[in-house]
Parts: structure tokens; sequence; C-alpha cells
């Protein structure tokens, strides 16, 4: 069996499956999700002969993948392997990580309990490879299976649809929906199309919200750092788990480096258009801050839900480039939560003389954070000339004294700041003396005039060259291992040794052989994918020794 991967989003894969037929010696392929089709078979479903998986309902004894008989496996938690697939009965308690494909049976009383059938999936897919297929039968609400697909199961069957009249028609639909889920997962879409899904129905609702929750580690991994389309976050609660907002949230948290010299913080609203420095809000405020003498001793952080807050300098990253989220003028707990804690985490990192707050009458509940300036008069526009020149004012009064702050400085802390959200501890190894170019969008970092690394405006990292990736190699973080050669094009993953798990599908990750530096590029998996995937692209190269 090949198995290709072709895109990923959480735990949900778009995988292209091939199996040669011994008898007659010829391929057939699939593609997962997917579902395998015991009853006529509907265009685009998989053949039950292919794929059997023997129970006393139906067997083929010629299929191309067999599983062992489940209908003489006492229900009891169980693993029974032959060849390269498994049956699994239970939560294993062993490595699945040699064998190629999964099967399980759900029962009705797992089945009915979104908590049990999401226990049962991740305990299963926690020991099989990322690249692996995990196949499960028995009981599930035919209007989840997006949900199940995103949650990890690559394939289901008709077999609980026995002796249903609508049968053919139920089925028909879950092929389509596969197809759907396929080209979703290709077009990073899969997480806003389970927030519809999540609307229909309670079950839905909860197993989406509880298992984005209970499972983030397992779904953050398989997102990645860059997202070209604008995601839409609903106005729910449970946008503040989606694994993206959850992992921006937690870098800032954990990571994030606000600028060393003494600041004035400034709060400033979101805006629809993004990034925010080109809507015209912050066209007006942007415009209004240029008049202050000091200028770069003043720290812009954008107040926003559900991401909380973003620093000006990581306004460029995903997903605070490109989502969108309806305003409703109101803000619920959980959402000021997220928001305070996230401004308090820069604050206690920070050295600030003075917090402002230039924003609409809805965000009184800033003052929680402490003494607040608010700028904006009551009844008026944030960009009202009252309002800016109010904004003047305050700045250059509190400004007044503080230490002088150039713009070399201020690029270079700002640097600082992206390649602390970028790399995590691994920024620590980063070293640069100067930023060429008139803003960070434009910026090229530079050690003893030699490039280290460029701005790329559309994921708001930066890239590297070798003399960057020299450094990187010493953090002993977001390296890919290869075989012996030196790569030019693009890295394949017959030719990957390991992957450090940190790597995010976008990072930047340099390419090694025995801690020899060999080239440096963009993950195109994360580095789980990367280190069990035989087969597909795992980085694509853009400079080599």
């Amino acid at each position: 069996m090949i198995i290709e991967p072709v895109s990923q989003l959480g735990l949900a894969r778009h995988l292209m499956i091939t199996i040669k037929d011994k008898n007659n010696n010829k391929e057939k392929r699939f593609e997962t999700p997917n579902v395998i089709i015991y009853g006529n078979l509907v265009d685009n479903g998989i053949p039950g002969d292919i794929i059997s998986f023997a129970t006393s309902y139906k067997t083929h004894e010629g299929a191309l993948i067999r599983f062992p008989r489940a209908d003489y496996i006492p229900y009891e938690e169980k693993i029974v392997k032959e060849g390269n697939v498994a049956l699994v009965i239970g939560a294993p308690k062993e490595s699945l990580k040699d064998v190629d494909i999964v099967f399980t049976i759900i029962s009705k009383d797992v089945g009915s309990s979104y908590r049990r059938t999401l226990d049962t999936i991740i305990k299963i897919r926690r020991v099989m490879r990322d690249d692996a297929i995990l196949y499960v039968s028995g009981y599930f609400k035919p209007g989840s299976l997006p949900i199940l697909y995103y949650f990890g199961v690559d394939l289901v069957d008709d077999a609980f649809l026995v002796g249903d009249p609508k049968r053919n028609v139920i089925a028909r639909n879950m092929v389509k929906v596969a197809e759907k889920v396929r080209k979703l997962i290709d077009e990073k879409r899969l997480r806003d199309y389970i927030e519809i899904i999540a609307r229909k129905s309670q079950y839905n609702a909860s197993m989406i919200k509880i298992g984005e929750k209970d499972y983030f580690k397992e779904l953050e991994r398989g997102y990645p750092v860059l997202n070209e389309k604008k995601v839409l976050m609903t106005v729910f609660e449970e946008a503040l788990y989606r694994p993206d907002v959850r992992r921006y949230i937690e870098r800032l948290r954990e990571y994030y480096v606000p600028p060393r010299s003494e600041r004035v913080l400034l709060l400033i609203p979101c805006s629809y258009r993004k990034p925010y420095s080109k809507s015209k809000t912050h066209r007006e405020i942007l415009k209004a801050l240029s008049k202050i003498k000091n200028r770069y001793a003043i720290h812009e952080v954008i107040v926003t839900s559900p991401l909380g807050a973003v620093p000006r300098e990581l306004e460029y990253v995903y997903p605070a480039q490109n989502y969108d989220v309806p305003v409703t003028g109101s803000w619920s707990y959980e959402e000021i939560r997220v928001i305070i804690d996230s401004i308090k985490s820069i604050i206690n990192k920070g050295r600030y003389r003075a917090i402002i707050a230039h924003v609409p009458e809805d965000y009184e509940f800033l003052s929680e954070l402490g003494d607040v300036l608010f700028t904006a008069p009551q009844g008026k526009k944030i960009t009202s000339k009252e309002s800016l020149e109010s904004l003047v004012k305050v700045l250059n009064d509190v400004l007044e004294g503080l230490d002088y702050v150039d713009k070399r400085t201020y690029l270079k802390e700002s640097a600082f700041g992206v390649l602390s959200y970028q790399l995590m501890e691994a920024s620590k190894y980063l070293a640069f003396d100067t930023v060429a170019g008139k803003d960070l969008p434009r910026s090229r970092l530079l050690m003893e005039r030699k490039q280290i690394a460029s701005f790329d405006i559309r994921r708001g990292y930066y890239s590297f060259t070798l003399h960057g990736a020299e450094y990187l190699l010493k953090s002993n973080m977001f390296w890919v291992e290869i075989d012996d050669f030196i790569p030019k094009g693009s890295v394949f993953c017959a030719g990957i040794i390991d992957a450090d798990e940190h790597i995010r599908e976008g990072d930047e990750v340099i390419i090694t052989h025995n801690g020899e530096l060999r080239a440096v590029g963009i993950a195109r998996m994360s580095g789980k994918m990367l280190k069990d995937a035989s087969r597909g692209l795992g980085v694509k190269v853009r400079h080599h020794v």
C-alpha cells in the first residue's frame, strides 16, 4: 500500500492511496476521507470488495485489504495485527506505528456519546503514524461526519444502514460530504465548514466545543502557520477554542517579547480590513501619531476578539492578518477575559510608563488594567478631529521626559518581537546588528553586513538565508534531517529521516545531515507528518549549500 499525503488541517488529512492487486498486478487508487460502500455502490464511494472488515455481516475473501475477524473478538480492549493492518477494540495500549491502516468498531452505546466517540478516536490516533489510515465502522450520526473527519477518521462505511430503506440516499450524501471535506482540507477551510455543521445539532456543537478544548495539542499540530484566505470566526465562544486562535493566544503569552526600551502602551480597536494598518481607521490614527516627536516610543497594540491582543508588529501573522468576525458592540465574559489576560501578559513583560486607550465607549472594560487614560471624548468617533487631537495631546504629555526611541531601535525591537513569536525558544539564538528597510514589512536583518533574514509579508514571518540558518542550527529546533544529498529544489518525504515536532506547515526550517547544514526552506507538512510519511512534498527549498 502506498500512502501519499496531499494536505492536512487539524487531524483531518487528504490522502491518496494506491493498492496493488496481486492477482492481476493492477493498481487501484482512492482518496480519503471517504466512505466504503457495502450496499449498492454509489459514485465515488469505495467498493466494499476492496477493503473488508470481515464481520458476520459480509466477508470478502478476495479483498485487497482484509482485517482479522471482528465478530470472533470479545468486546474488550484488544489489538490484533496482521501484516500492515490492525484491528483495535477499545483503547490501544501499544504502538501502531508499524501498520498502514487501523480498523475499529464503535458500538451504539459509544457512538451515542460524543465524549466517548472522541476519546476512542483520539486514543487510537495518538499511537498511529500521522499518514496512516483510521477506518471506523459501527454507529455514528451521518450529520456529524465532517466532524469525525476533522478529528482524524479517514474512512467510514454504510454498514450501520443495513435495513434502512433510505440507505442509498444516505450513503450517497455521505460520499458527497467526503468529497466536500477533501476539497476543504486542501483549501484550509474545513474549520469554517465545521462551524456551520456545529450549529445543526446540540450533539455536533458539543462535539466540536469539547473536542477542541480537550484535544488542542493533537489538532494544533495539523494547522499551518499561514492561511491566505480570509477565515470566518463567529461571535460564539467556540471561536476562542479554534486551534489556530488558541495557538496564537498561547504563543503571545508564552513567547512573544515586547519592546525592551521604555514605551507608552497605546491600545486601539481592530478593523474590518486586514492588516489593520491598511484600514481607514488605522490610517487616520497613524497619521495623527506621525505628528508626535517621540513617535517610536509608542507601542501600539490592537484590541480584538477572539485573538485578544495583537501588537502592531504581529499584524501580518496568521490568523491576525486575515480573520473576519461580526462586530456586535458587546463583549462576552470569555472575550473580555482573553483580552485582559493577553494585554496583561504584554504589560508584565514590557516596560510601560503609561497605558492609553484610544477606543470606542464599549471598550470601557479596559479600565480593569489599572490606570488607563481614555482619549476619545464621549459620543465622538475615535477618528473625529476632537478625538485625534485629544490623543495627540495626551501622548505628548505622557511622553514628556521619556527617553527618545529612534527608528533604528524601534525596528530592531519590532523585528525581535516577530522572531520571538515565530521561533519561540529558538529566537534566543538569533543575532543581528542592523535592520535595513523603510519599515517592518520591507525589513531585512543583517549581521556584520551579511543578510540573515528578510520579512515575508505573506506569512508575517522572517525567511532565512544560509547565514541566518547557521544561527538557527544552534537552537536544535525547526530542523529536518535528510539522507546524504544536497537538496536543490524540493525535499520529498522519501528522503527525510527525522524532523523536529515543533514544525508546522509553513514554518521556516533548516535541512541537515548529521548536524551539517544542507539547506533552508519552508515546511509543507507538520514535523510529525514529515517524520512519519514516506511520500509527498516535505520541504520547499529556498537556499542550499
